[in-house]
């Protein structure tokens, strides 16, 4: 195996998941063997995690609802990422 690959495979791949106008930013650890992913362009910190793709959407939906209902509690409005 060349440099070139391991350096590819040492590497998380990345996709995204849009739910209710959030997007996430999701990356998989090998070492964890999961998902991993953050709301992206808000500057509130939401992360979630899931070990497959069915778990993670789960995760990231509900993610999403407990910010917007922790907003709410809190009296402030939720933050929004721009999707142009």
């Amino acid at each position: 195996m060349s440099l070139i690959t391991l350096m590819k495979w040492s590497k998380p791949e990345r996709i995204l998941m849009v739910y209710k106008g959030y997007i996430a930013r999701i990356e998989y650890s090998n070492a964890d063997s999961c998902f991993i992913g953050h709301i992206s362009g808000i500057d509130d910190v939401v992360g979630f995690h899931g070990e497959s793709v069915a778990e993670l959407w789960v995760a990231f939906e509900e993610a999403v609802d407990d910010y917007l209902q922790t907003c709410e509690k809190l009296n402030r409005p939720p933050q929004k990422y721009a999707i142009c």
